[in-house]
């Protein structure tokens, strides 16, 4: 079975895909808040909201000292929004 750290978003191939790069950190920076939300009692009716989330991305990715170049994270979905939301707003 092939693994791909960096998939081409062309292929067809079936195979592992391991996240990495700005993908990977958020998620660990998203799951260490949420850990130490869930373990801080004093910290337990903090709400991350769907705003928050947004915000803290836009800022990251368009903050002018950064400088990220256009289309520098593409997110490729093997089903429709649709399908995935099931009737959710996402």
């Amino acid at each position: 079975m092939k693994v791909y750290d960096v998939r081409d978003a062309s292929t067809q191939d079936d195979g592992i895909i391991l996240i990495g790069g700005i993908i990977g950190e958020l998620c660990i920076t998203f799951t260490c808040l949420v850990d130490y939300i869930q373990a801080n009692p004093s910290s337990q009716s903090f709400i991350f909201t769907k705003d928050m989330i947004q915000q803290y991305l836009v800022e990251l990715l368009t903050n002018d000292d950064q400088a990220f170049p256009d289309n520098f994270i593409q997110i490729n979905l093997n089903k429709t929004l649709e399908s995935i939301a099931n009737g959710r707003e996402l």
